[in-house]
């Protein structure tokens, strides 16, 4: 998983939230919009009115889908072996979720977890492409052998 959400809740309120211009994740607020938009054929505007809806049609309430959705609440009892990259840099995802992450699957021995100081949502290989594919090929060598 790379740069993964703890908490689904979280996510919801703050891709909902319109950040300042000065916020990192400005930028990236208004790609949301934009595909959210063109995904629902321009019938949703609001991340969190779509979430919403996807609870229902998923026969859910919010709070049902925020805990299935929510791997804080399962990654414990996770049984395959698990890889979490998190850059403490990232603007989407804080690290905090990292943070929350390691804590929970402290005592499961199938989930290793990495924070770096850099590397954005998602570009470890951009940042450092040596580690970042040492990393995610040394992690599937140890699972497959």
């Amino acid at each position: 998983a790379i740069n993964p959400f703890a908490d689904l809740e979280w996510v919801i309120r703050f891709i909902a939230t319109h950040p300042p211009r000065s916020h990192a994740f400005h930028v990236a607020y208004h790609a949301f919009k934009t595909l959210l938009r063109h995904i629902t054929g321009r019938q949703d505007e609001e991340f969190d009115a779509y979430m919403a809806k996807t609870a229902t049609s998923l026969g859910m309430t919010m709070a049902e889908l925020s805990y299935h959705a929510s791997p804080r609440f399962h990654l414990g009892e996770l049984q395959v072996p698990t890889l979490i990259l998190h850059a403490v840099d990232d603007p989407i995802i804080p690290a905090f979720h990292a943070h929350i992450l390691r804590e929970v699957a402290r005592e499961n021995p199938l989930v290793n977890t990495h924070l770096t100081r850099t590397g954005g949502h998602t570009y470890f290989d951009l940042v450092d492409e040596a580690w970042y594919w040492d990393t995610v090929l040394g992690f599937l060598r140890e699972v497959i052998s």
